[in-house]
């Protein structure tokens, strides 16, 4: 949708089939967003010796993780010439967290079912960030989750009858954890995007909807908005766009169960403020 209406709109658009998808190749397993990141530089340097191409002016756009590539590879070539941003995350870590506990605050659940997913979600992510294998992991959960649950007090224990007990917990969690200890995680929890943006020197649109419940556009935009500004670059502008969830989408329940259940694919509004801001921005 995007790439049809900017060649309409006259602009070229290059689309490249990710890894193992299609006839690319490459690691996937072991890979991270670092590796994705050189996958777009590929891209660029042949873009940059096409001869229909005006090397001056090549443009990143990216989507939630493209978003965050977007300014790694920016920050380290200079000859971008332009970032358009979907609802890219401004650190990793809190994004995650902000996954786990944003459905349940909008769907206004109790505040022990709050408690209790915040402290799990915390653990998790913690152990994930320190543990260098499947075990350490799970002896990391391990320890952690029978704190917490010995931590409620007796009295509370009608309210959180919803908490299973350690044995439950962790042997459900088993068998997932060698999906969640990888290379891939681990570099997604560390992410900062002002570990890039400040070496962006290029004019940055941002883009998000207020109904995302995968990154929390409304934080996240201004953060990366202010650490460029803070960097001295002023040509920045922010639009956080009402009742659209992370694929840019009118939604109802605006949850990730509805997305493929909406018939639009693409909001038209933003499609407009990419192709008008990258006009007014050559000068077109």
């Amino acid at each position: 949708m995007i790439a049809d209406y900017l060649t309409r709109r006259g602009y070229a658009v290059l689309r490249v089939d990710d890894r193992t998808a299609g006839l690319s190749t490459g690691d996937i397993h072991e890979a991270t967003t670092a590796d994705y990141a050189k996958d777009v530089e590929t891209s660029f340097a042949w873009l940059r010796k096409n001869k229909h191409i005006d090397p001056k002016k090549i443009d990143l756009i990216g989507h939630s993780e493209g978003a965050a590539i977007a300014p790694m590879v920016a920050a380290e070539n200079k000859e971008i010439a332009f970032i358009i941003s979907l609802a890219g995350p401004a650190n990793g870590y809190t994004t995650m967290m902000y996954q786990a506990i944003s459905p349940l605050q909008r769907s206004h659940a109790n505040e022990q079912v709050i408690a209790f997913e915040v402290a799990k979600e915390k653990m998790l992510l913690d152990n994930m960030k320190a543990a260098a294998d499947s075990a350490g992991f799970m002896q990391g959960m391990d320890r952690d989750y029978n704190a917490y649950y010995a931590s409620i007090p007796d009295s509370l224990r009608p309210q959180y009858n919803f908490v299973p007990t350690p044995d439950q917990y962790l042997h459900a969690l088993a068998p997932l954890t060698p999906s969640i200890i990888t290379p891939w995680w681990k570099f997604l929890l560390n992410y900062q995007a002002a570990t890039y943006y400040p070496r962006v020197q290029c004019p940055v649109l941002l883009l998000g909807g207020d109904k995302d419940f995968q990154v929390s556009n409304a934080t996240d935009m201004t953060v990366i908005a202010t650490t460029l500004k803070d960097h001295h670059n002023t040509n920045v502008e922010t639009h956080l766009m009402p009742g659209l969830n992370h694929l840019f989408q009118h939604c109802h329940t605006c949850l990730l169960q509805e997305y493929g259940q909406l018939e639009e694919t693409f909001s038209p509004e933003v499609l407009a403020i990419m192709a008008d801001w990258l006009d007014k921005t050559l000068h077109r």
